[in-house]
């Protein structure tokens, strides 16, 4: 049921952002009330603001009446930062979805926060650059959730984590002030290095509307290698000692055997039962260099124990390889509203509604018990019935989120 108070906090949040683009229907409150820590809480109100100004305009106004304001990217984050647990407003980011530049002199990008990351990495290496950053989340997270929580990612052992891409930010405070900090240059030494106090913040400083980002010129070769172990033990004492090998790796990803029987059960790599641990081991960089690091990795490996190498040389072999160190893009999300290319547009539809779907949910999600974000994922999907998803949901159901 929505209140009194939360039909006047609506109507304040629809006159900024608009009529279409706030809701307090509670499919959509429960598609923005949890995040992959499968905690959930119901906010009051699900706002998609397209601009820094809007986003400060909301945050003046939850000043005024005390209301607590979350920050929503893809909700692939695990610190519990996406959940609303004090009800109130969620301004979900996923509009704000272009990227608006990309100086391939310069070599830095200024994107939104919406924008995907693996939508922005496929952009830029279609012009010869590379942003390394590369969570396990990266065909479905989003650039400014990733600058929020500073993510890392498969090839941080080699290019470090997000923090050392971002070189600037804009940045709406909590009181609703914009304000920039750093720069869209490689190098800007002047000042308090604010940027990075905002990255990893966590959404607790501020909202980020632009970001800044560094790019490096694309590895023109890249070699991928499995080293399939007898013991989780065994592969997790070879990793360091492969570093110490001379070679460093872009990437060094670590499976132990629940995981390995995981990807027995769900795709066709055909791993021997002897294998209990492994690692997938990438090198980037010339040809040559390539060719060389990874005949020198596979020998290490074979010294540390390995029962078994496979080389992944081809875009194809790596393709099969890699999905095995990345979680599925969950089944039950928010369709993104618009594309993340430099020339998308505006959306200018609001949230869809399913008929079916709000008969059914008004009779018993509003008043009902705490729940995790399986459930919260099994309601209307905006582009189809609710009965649809209900099938599609695992079993059994657990309870949902209460108003």
């Amino acid at each position: 049921m929505v209140t009194d108070s939360a039909e006047k906090l609506l109507a304040e949040v629809q006159a900024i952002v608009g009529e279409e683009f706030a809701s307090a229907e509670v499919e959509e409150r429960i598609l923005a009330s949890y995040d992959a820590t499968r905690r959930a809480s119901l906010p009051e109100v699900v706002a998609f603001p397209r601009s820094a100004e809007e986003i400060s305009a909301v945050l003046k106004l939850a000043n005024r009446g005390k209301t607590p304001v979350y920050p929503r990217g893809a909700a692939s984050g695990l610190t519990g930062g996406a959940v609303p647990v004090a009800g109130g407003i969620v301004l979900d980011l996923r509009r704000m979805s272009r990227i608006l530049e990309i100086d391939e002199d310069n070599q830095v990008a200024t994107v939104e926060p919406g924008v995907t990351v693996s939508d922005f990495q496929t952009e830029v290496q279609r012009l010869g650059l590379f942003y390394p950053p590369d969570p396990a989340s990266a065909d479905f997270s989003t650039l400014g959730g990733n600058v929020a929580e500073c993510a890392g990612g498969l090839r941080a052992v080699k290019y470090g984590v997000t923090r050392d891409y971002v070189t600037g930010l804009e940045v709406v405070l909590p009181q609703g002030d914009i304000i920039h900090v750093g720069a869209r240059t490689l190098k800007c030494v002047t000042g308090y290095d604010l940027t990075r106090l905002f990255v990893g913040s966590e959404g607790t400083l501020g909202i980020f509307t632009k970001i800044h980002l560094r790019l490096i010129p694309l590895p023109p070769a890249r070699r991928t290698l499995l080293a399939l172990f007898d013991s989780p033990e065994a592969a997790a004492t070879a990793a360091p000692r492969l570093l110490k090998a001379g070679i460093l790796p872009a990437a060094l990803e670590f499976i132990d055997d629940a995981t390995i029987e995981c990807i027995r059960k769900q795709q066709p790599l055909d791993i021997p039962a002897a294998a209990r641990g492994a690692l997938i081991i990438e090198l980037d960089g010339d040809e040559a260099s390539c060719v060389a690091g990874i005949a020198v990795i596979e020998r290490a490996c074979s010294e540390n124990g390995a029962l078994e190498t496979r080389r992944a040389d081809t875009p194809a072999d790596r393709a099969r390889l890699w999905p095995s160190a990345r979680p599925p893009r969950p089944r039950f999300s928010r369709p993104s509203r618009t594309s993340s290319t430099r020339t998308s547009a505006s959306c200018r539809r609001g949230p869809r509604k399913c008929s079916a779907a709000r008969a059914k949910s008004a009779a018993g999600m509003a008043s009902s018990s705490p729940t995790t974000a399986t459930s919260a994922r099994a309601t209307c999907m905006s582009t189809s019935c609710s009965r649809t998803a209900k099938r599609r949901m695992p079993k059994p159901k657990p309870p949902r989120p209460k108003s």
